[in-house]
C-alpha cells in the first residue's frame, strides 16, 4: 500500500472524496468495482476528472490500461508511472 505522505495517493484520496464523498475511503487493494467502490459511470468521470485537476495529467483517455482500473492500488500505480514519464519527458527538453 502507498504511504500516507505519497502525493499521488493523497490525490487519490482527496479526488476519491470529490467524487463520491458519501463513499469510505478505501484501501489500495480494493477493487474500484464489484466489491470495492462500485462507482457508476459518472462517478468515474467525475473521480477522473478530479485527479487530473489536482495532479495536472490526463488519465481519462483511450490509452487507459484496463489493468489500472482494477484498484486503487493499480489506478496508483498507472498515474505515478504517468507523472514520473511526464516529468523525465521534461528533464530532457529542460
Amino acid at each position: 500500500m502507498p504511504s500516507a505522505d505519497d502525493p499521488v495517493w493523497r490525490a487519490l484520496q482527496a479526488a476519491l472524496k470529490t467524487a463520491a464523498p458519501y463513499r469510505p475511503l478505501i484501501e489500495a487493494d480494493a477493487p474500484l468495482f464489484e466489491g470495492g467502490l462500485d462507482l457508476m459511470s459518472l462517478e468515474l468521470l467525475e473521480f477522473f476528472l478530479a485527479i487530473e485537476r489536482e495532479l495536472k495529467v490526463p488519465i481519462a483517455t483511450e490509452a487507459l490500461p484496463e489493468s489500472a482500473l482494477l484498484s486503487l492500488g493499480s489506478l496508483h500505480e498507472h498515474v505515478a508511472k504517468l507523472l514520473r514519464d511526464r516529468e523525465r519527458l521534461y528533464s530532457r527538453d529542460g
